[in-house]
Order: C-alpha cells, then structure tokens, then sequence
C-alpha cells in the first residue's frame, strides 16, 4: 500500500512539474508574441512593409482573439495546478494517517505478543480510509483495547 501512496504522489508530483513548465512557457511565448508584434509595427512605420490595415487587422486578432486563448489556457492550467497540489496534500496526510495508523497496530501487536501468545490470522488488506471511516476505526479500536484490559483484569 505505500509503494502504492509513494508512486501516487510521485505521479502527481510530476504533473504539477510538467503544468509549472507548460505555465512557464505559456508566458515566455506571450511575451515573445507582444515583442515581435511590437518590432513588426516599428518595422511598418519605417519601412512599409505592410499596410495599416493589415496592421491594424493583425493587432486587432492578437488583442481579440490570441491573448485571450492564452490567458484561459493560463488561467486553466492554473486551476488545475492548484487542484493537483490539493490532491497531493490530502494523499500526503492519508499517508500520514495510515502510516501512522500502522505504527500503533504494530506496536499493539507487539506489547499483545509478549503477554498473550499470537493465534494466526490472515492478513487483511484496506484500501485508502476516507477521515469518518479513520476516526471510528481508532474509537473502535480503543473499545476493543478497554475489552481486552477489562478481560485481563477477570
């Protein structure tokens, strides 16, 4: 299960790395978009080599038309960014959870083997617990230990 977690969050981590590098290039390529469009006007009233209107027409599509899909696809990529590193934030604390969970189940199977002998049982798999299913797992898990000390003591 945690090879499972690790390789989880590793995934995710990659993700967020590779919309950090298509953000990244999104602004280095607009940038390079509004340099060239201002060297092509500077170019226009030196030179001629387009007429107003295309001039006009060409800055109008980037104004209306460029920048826009541009910044929704920034601002997209944004809010997925932001969604993949809460994802990673709520796997890393059922990581924590678990792990810790684990911990405690290990460290109770070892106080038990040492004052009751083992009886073989099999071992159970679980899958991710949602933070209800986490909380009543330890309430029934203290009930349980409060049985066994109250058995003890009879």
């Amino acid at each position: 299960m945690d090879r499972v977690l690790d390789e989880s969050i590793w995934h995710l981590e990659e993700s967020i790395t590779i919309l950090q590098d298509s953000l990244a290039t999104l602004n280095k390529n607009s940038q390079e978009t509004n340099y060239l469009s201002k060297k092509m006007l500077q170019c226009h009233t030196q030179h001629l080599l387009a007429t107003e209107f295309d001039m006009e027409r060409a800055t109008k599509d980037l104004n209306e038309e460029i920048d826009p899909i541009t910044k929704s696809l920034q601002d997209h990529l944004t809010k997925q960014l932001e969604r993949i590193q809460r994802d990673v934030n709520k796997l890393e604390e059922k990581y924590k959870k678990n792990q810790a969970m684990l911990e405690e189940d290990a460290s109770r199977n070892d106080r038990n083997s040492l004052t009751t002998p083992r009886l073989s049982t099999p071992d159970v798999m679980m899958g991710p617990l949602s933070d209800d299913q986490f909380s009543e797992l330890k309430r029934l898990t203290a009930e349980i230990q409060a049985k066994k000390t109250e058995l003890e003591g009879l």
